[in-house]
């Protein structure tokens, strides 16, 4: 019992329940603030870093030009799916499983490839090679 007396006097329950306190309320107010989406400023919406998200859309000549540019989708695209899409849409369970199984494994080997390159990429940069000095 004295063991357990001592464990509460040294975790100062006091600064406990205060960060403990303070966490719900940042929590509770932030859960029922009542911002809108576009934040703080509305007519200053955010950029994609230093780039702007469509070059050359920055005018209304600019943006329709971008839009012709763009493809049209109709319903058709929706209804007949382009091969590889659209697994969930086969009857059949085992071959829907079977095709996630193997785009998981490419992606996978795309992936590992990719780790494989960039690790021996940095093996080559020369803080990363053994100092000369030391295999005299």
């Amino acid at each position: 019992m004295n063991k357990l007396t001592a464990f509460f006097k040294k975790i100062r329950l006091r600064q406990v329940l205060t960060v403990l306190l303070a966490g719900i309320l940042l929590t509770i107010s932030t859960a029922c603030n009542s911002a809108n989406v576009q934040g703080a400023n509305p007519n200053n919406p955010p950029v994609p870093g230093n780039g702007i998200l469509y070059p050359g859309a920055e005018t209304p000549a600019g943006r329709a030009q971008k839009e012709t540019e763009l493809p049209i989708k109709t319903s058709k695209d929706f209804a007949e799916p382009k091969l590889g899409g659209l697994n969930q849409r086969n009857g059949d369970l085992g071959e829907r499983v079977e095709n996630r199984v193997e785009a998981a494994t490419d992606a996978f080997k795309e992936a590992a490839g990719f780790v494989k390159d960039k690790a021996d990429e940095a093996g080559r940069r020369p803080e990363f090679q053994s100092n000369p000095a030391l295999h005299k």
